[in-house]
């Protein structure tokens, strides 16, 4: 099952709204990010969401 999510980065000050799709429980892409902790914080929070 295809789906996307849309996340907004906290680990600094510009907030990059990033798209994540995933298939399944896999992640196939993620959009939006300008930096690598972003992309790191996106696979987090998709995968293992630690707030509500």
């Amino acid at each position: 099952m295809d789906e996307e999510k849309k996340i907004t980065c906290i680990i600094c000050p510009i907030g990059c709204r990033m798209q994540v799709k995933t298939h399944g429980k896999q992640i196939e892409i993620i959009e939006g990010n300008k930096c690598k902790k972003g992309v790191e914080y996106a696979q987090e929070e998709v995968l293992n969401p630690r707030r509500m």
